[in-house]
């Protein structure tokens, strides 16, 4: 919902995993194996200029259907969506891959 999106965006990188790790299942194994797959792809960022960040915006779009009228907002919640999945693969790249995604 837009309210978790909104605290995780805005949430230090290493007390983002106490939160995905409170998502009900299937939602939690789900988000997990996404994150896991995006990390695979940014550990290798030397080779493929894939960063954390760059693929959180490259993916995001296609994870939240933005329902709003106003271009303003969607604008405004498309760019929390970005935060939001860049936040989550940053600390899942800490922690399981112990890996610094420097956002």
């Amino acid at each position: 919902d837009d309210e978790t999106i909104y605290k995780i965006a805005d949430l230090p990188t290493e007390e983002v995993p106490s939160e995905y790790h409170q998502f009900a299942e299937p939602t939690k194994s789900l988000f997990l194996w996404l994150l896991d797959l995006m990390a695979e792809v940014v550990t290798n960022e030397a080779v493929n200029k894939m960063s954390a960040k760059n693929m959180s915006i490259v993916l995001s779009p296609n994870l939240y259907q933005i329902n709003s009228e106003n271009p303003m907002a969607a604008l405004t919640m498309a760019q929390k969506i970005a935060d939001f999945t860049t936040k989550m693969l940053a600390g899942r790249l800490r922690e399981k891959h112990d890996y610094d995604a420097r956002i």
